[in-house]
């Protein structure tokens, strides 16, 4: 890539923003998918991903700008580590709309996935979500620090419900006689656990019973919604 410095720290620094915006939107970390993920996202191989991930090189100025928005962020942040990390376009209406999910909260999540009409005329704001999601996804509000320090408490979560749970992935999740959680899924040995990326809190194993009620595809952060 054309006038972008190459010596190996600011490469290394690059490939660890890389690594920060992809935890952040809920990619299966390195060793569990991570390089099939991206390459599958951006139409690339995944030879090309595992540079960029070994900061052993930069991609190519179009799927640099493609990697930003993707997994929302910006072409500066992501490059040279200046400027907003998020872009300043994102936008909040009212309204069912294409590119637009709800912002439930969490007590809401399960009826939205088998009845939304009935919860639609409850929900008093719309997120601009940019496609990343299916006609039924949403977004929701972490409310508690589990995720942190990678998704900190009040990150708006974009959730696709039907996107494949794979193992590494953020998801929405309820145990049998419980709520609704945001937890990394673990698959070992025909063993399913949900871990909190925050170490103070312990990993647990959870049976066939579990609900799954969508992969988070990516955190983001804002200081206030415009509701109309």
């Amino acid at each position: 890539m054309a006038n972008t410095p190459n010596d190996r720290a600011q490469l290394a620094a690059f490939a660890a923003r890389l690594g920060t915006v992809l935890d952040d939107s809920g990619v299966p970390p390195k060793h569990y998918g991570r390089q099939g993920a991206v390459a599958q996202d951006l139409k690339v191989t995944p030879r090309a991903v595992q540079k960029w991930l070994d900061g052993s090189s930069y991609p190519q100025i179009e799927k640099l700008a493609a990697l930003a928005t993707h997994y929302n962020t910006t072409v500066e942040w992501l490059l040279l580590g200046t400027g907003s990390r998020y872009p300043s376009t994102l936008q909040y209406a009212p309204g069912r709309a294409p590119g637009r999910v709800p912002l439930l909260e969490w007590s809401q999540i399960a009826e939205w996935l088998t009845a939304p009409q009935a919860v639609e005329a409850n929900v008093t704001t719309w997120v601009s979500d940019e496609g990343m999601v299916g006609s039924r996804g949403y977004a929701v509000r972490l409310q508690n620090d589990t995720m942190a320090p990678t998704v900190t408490e009040g990150a708006l979560l974009s959730v696709d419900p039907d996107r494949e749970v794979v193992n590494g992935a953020l998801v929405i999740a309820c145990p049998p006689e419980g709520s609704p959680t945001c937890k990394r899924i673990v698959l070992d040995m025909g063993r399913t656990f949900l871990k909190s990326l925050n170490p103070a809190y312990p990993m647990t194993e959870v049976g066939a019973e579990i609900v799954f009620y969508g992969v988070v595809v990516r955190a983001m952060y804002v200081q206030e919604f415009i509701t109309r």
